[in-house]
């Protein structure tokens, strides 16, 4: 995963539009040369996506514009704590509660239900499974 450069939107559209008319190149040319898509450079330009750190320093350094001060770099998966709350919240409205008392009560059921199927296989992952025990008549030895 790519380190990212967080920039103010206004500063990144004025970089990038920069790049753009010292280059005299378009932007399919510029995704073309770097290995990009023509979409994302766009949306570098617009300021919907965070370009990537060495992407922008290279842009910089050929083109010799400024990267604005107020840059930040970002860590690659610096993203994923937001992405996980948006994802756990909405996985709760549509589904509610992870473990309320029916589901596991139905997992544990089937739990059970599949140990007494198998449970040679139960028994070799260390699992407690009931034990066999012969049955006994009734004797007079046995009372």
């Amino acid at each position: 995963m790519v380190p990212r450069l967080k920039l103010n939107k206004n500063s990144q559209r004025l970089f990038f539009k920069r790049v753009k008319v010292i280059s005299g190149m378009t932007w399919q040319n510029l995704a073309d040369e770097y290995g990009f898509s023509n979409r994302s450079f766009r949306d570098w330009a617009n300021a919907s996506l965070t370009p990537p750190y060495d992407i922008v320093y290279k842009l910089s350094k050929r083109f010799k514009t400024k990267v604005p001060k107020q840059s930040k770099k970002l860590d690659p998966y610096w993203y994923v704590q937001f992405g996980a709350r948006k994802g756990g919240l909405a996985r709760h409205i549509k589904h509610g509660l992870v473990g309320d008392i029916e589901s596991r009560r139905k997992g544990g059921k089937i739990s059970q239900a599949r140990r007494r199927e198998n449970p040679e296989f139960y028994k070799s992952l260390g699992c407690n499974v009931r034990k066999d025990s012969p049955r006994l008549n009734k004797s007079v030895e046995l009372a």
